[in-house]
């Protein structure tokens, strides 16, 4: 019997699929960001420049476990994948008052420049992770 060998190429794998998550996600987040900025109302601009985007996460880790069959002579494996770090991305704005362009208050309307940006760009967000619906 001809002795077969077999590459593991989980990591190279692993570190593509994350890189091209990673580069989605900012490509993703930079959208809404830029969105939020137009639908933004202008009185000083401060509110405007204050929107900024941050993305983060971090792969999960991988275990192999070997066992021998003697009878066979052919090794198994067992590969367990713990959960990966969530990668997320966060639009918004440090502004104390930046709540009530968003939200509104009883005397002044709701602008919401994420929420509407969010939606506005959610078609954009889909294709680009490869969406089918």
């Amino acid at each position: 019997m001809p002795r077969v060998r077999i590459k593991d190429n989980w990591k190279a794998v692993l570190t593509e699929a994350n890189k091209r998550v990673e580069e989605k996600l900012e490509l993703s987040a930079l959208l809404v960001e830029r969105a939020a900025k137009e639908f933004c109302p202008v009185r000083t601009g401060t509110a405007r420049r204050s929107i900024t985007s941050n993305w983060y996460g971090g792969p999960g880790s991988r275990t192999v476990g070997w066992s021998a069959n003697k009878k066979k002579g052919i090794k198994a494996g067992k590969t367990t994948i713990s959960a990966p770090v969530k990668k997320k991305a966060i639009i918004g704005s440090n502004i104390e008052y930046f709540r009530y362009i968003e939200l509104g208050t009883r005397f002044m309307s709701a602008s919401a420049p994420l929420r509407r940006a969010l939606e506005a760009s959610w078609g954009r967000i889909k294709k680009i992770f490869g969406a089918r619906r």
